[in-house]
């Protein structure tokens, strides 16, 4: 008897240390940096959630008014979405294994109520004509967080245009499907050569376009952009940045909105330094295109993804 009351004593607090240890887990997850593409507590051991990948592998190459087709994965964390009525209405790109940046602008006229029956597709660079959910490439949004400063009927209507789409489950990285980078915090991008993704309209009066297409635009100076007559009238602020060309006639549009402006940040992987927000037209002479610039919201981007994965740069 003494014996089996030791046994049971024994039992009873391995089981306590359990749970114990399941709780300490728990918390202890919430703060987490970053290594080699896994997620770590900070007592340093691995969350065995996350494993090792790398973000902004892809082929840049030279929708997109003026811009050509872009070819099978080059831009593996392209992502499309999708409205209940089940529509393309904008761009995105992958930054986490759950999430998708994209532009608050984008859900002006979609009821919150309506979030959970947002659509992401990915890895397909021609997109479908229709939505056909249950396919291989289609999950549904779970939440959708846009930037609490954001104000759709403001003074400023374009500042502060970003948001996250988080999916219902993880993406799992493939050649098909892998996440950008996050930039580096810049002074100013003035001088600089990016590149523009999108399934948005070929001219300003056209349809949107089945096939992702691509343009590589020279980025302006931040006083540059904000001395240009329509665009200071219309509200330019240091969250924003201009790219496009000064003779006009390439340009992201209509369609496009959401989507990445990407650029290599002292290495070979790929950024996503802006996000497709306003313009005045598609492709005028000495109006360039105005993007969010994601440099400046890194800290809300970090902490509105850290339940999910993260890749190193």
């Amino acid at each position: 008897m003494e014996l089996s009351l030791q046994l049971l004593s024994l039992i009873a607090s391995l089981l306590c240390h359990h749970i114990v240890l399941v709780s300490a887990r728990r918390n202890i997850t919430r703060n987490v940096y970053y290594d080699r593409g896994n997620q770590r507590t900070d007592n340093g051991a691995v969350d065995s959630r996350c494993q090792p990948c790398t973000c902004g592998v892809g082929y840049p190459g030279s929708r997109i008014v003026g811009g050509s087709e872009v070819r099978e994965n080059e831009y593996p964390w392209m992502a499309s979405l999708w409205n209940v009525r089940k529509k393309f209405f904008c761009g995105g790109s992958i930054v986490t294994d759950q999430y998708v940046l994209t532009a608050a602008h984008c859900f002006s006229e979609v009821p919150a109520t309506n979030y959970r029956e947002i659509h992401v597709v990915l890895g397909q660079t021609r997109r479908p004509g229709r939505l056909y959910p249950g396919g291989p490439h289609v999950i549904r949004a779970a939440v959708v967080k846009i930037h609490h400063k954001y104000d759709r009927q403001g003074a400023n209507v374009h500042d502060n245009d970003i948001a996250l789409v988080k999916m219902v489950r993880p993406v799992k990285f493939e050649r098909t499907t892998q996440p950008i980078c996050l930039p580096m915090i810049r002074y100013d991008y003035g001088g600089l050569t990016a590149v523009v993704a999108g399934w948005g309209q070929l001219s300003e009066y056209s349809g949107t376009s089945l096939s992702l297409r691509h343009a590589t635009l020279p980025l302006w100076a931040e006083k540059e952009c904000a001395a240009v007559p329509g665009i200071e009238k219309t509200g330019f602020t240091p969250n924003m940045m201009c790219a496009g060309l000064r003779e006009g006639g390439v340009d992201s549009c209509q369609g496009d909105s959401g989507g990445p402006l990407m650029l290599n940040d002292n290495s070979e992987k790929i950024t996503v330094a802006g996000i497709v927000s306003w313009g005045i037209g598609c492709g005028a002479p000495k109006l360039p295109g105005v993007y969010t610039r994601v440099d400046k919201y890194l800290g809300w981007i970090m902490r509105n993804t850290k339940d999910s994965c993260h890749c190193t740069n």
